[in-house]
């Protein structure tokens, strides 16, 4: 008696449109469910979509194959989730993600100490070249002032003058020693063209 009344309430709806058809096929390919089946389902879906207002068929019915797919979804993933590992729960995955995240602290911890010394060998060997040609920088200034040349650098390749010439001590080539400090030659290089040369003076 119940099946024939289901059946009266399914015949008084409308015909079911292609794209719905479509749809519900498409559906039983995916969830792996008979088609027929399918059809139940959205019927049912349907004719409560009905009493409660939707006047057009079309739109109902593209509302009721939506309610039908979120259903479907539902019940899959609530499936998956009662077939998943009973050992592999929330706290199990806390704790992995506690340890990942420890894990890249101290190796973020260790990558900032390599740093950090990196940055004071740097700095330490900068000091030590300051140091180095601090007193080859003191005697040429001193020589430029006794030797009073006025005669300005001039690139011998592009003819560059005056603040377009770099001047740089030279540490590969020592030229004279005054109680055990080194004396290095100059060496010059232009800012426009790049060519570089050797201070003449020795």
């Amino acid at each position: 008696m119940k099946g024939l009344k289901r059946m009266k309430i399914y015949s008084s709806l409308p015909k079911m449109t292609h794209p719905i058809e479509q749809g519900l096929r498409e559906l039983s390919k995916e969830y792996n469910t008979p088609y027929k089946e399918l059809v139940s389902h959205f019927r049912e879906i349907d004719e409560l979509n009905r009493q409660l207002g939707y006047e057009s068929n079309r739109e109902r019915q593209q509302e009721s194959l939506n309610d039908l797919i979120n259903k479907l979804r539902v019940e899959k993933e609530n499936r998956e989730y009662e077939e998943f590992p009973k050992e592999y729960n929330i706290e199990s995955e806390s704790s992995i993600v506690e340890k990942v995240i420890e894990r890249a602290r101290v190796h973020g911890q260790k990558a900032k100490e390599a740093r950090e010394l990196l940055e004071s060998l740097s700095g330490e060997e900068q000091g030590m070249r300051d140091q180095l040609t601090w007193f080859s920088e003191m005697y040429w200034k001193e020589y430029d002032k006794v030797a009073g040349s006025t005669e300005k650098l001039t690139c011998p390749m592009c003819g560059a003058v005056g603040r377009d010439i770099k001047v740089i001590i030279d540490t590969n080539k020592q030229i004279d020693e005054v109680e055990g400090n080194p004396i290095f030659a100059r060496r010059y290089i232009c800012k426009k063209c790049g060519y570089k040369w050797d201070d003449d003076t020795y």
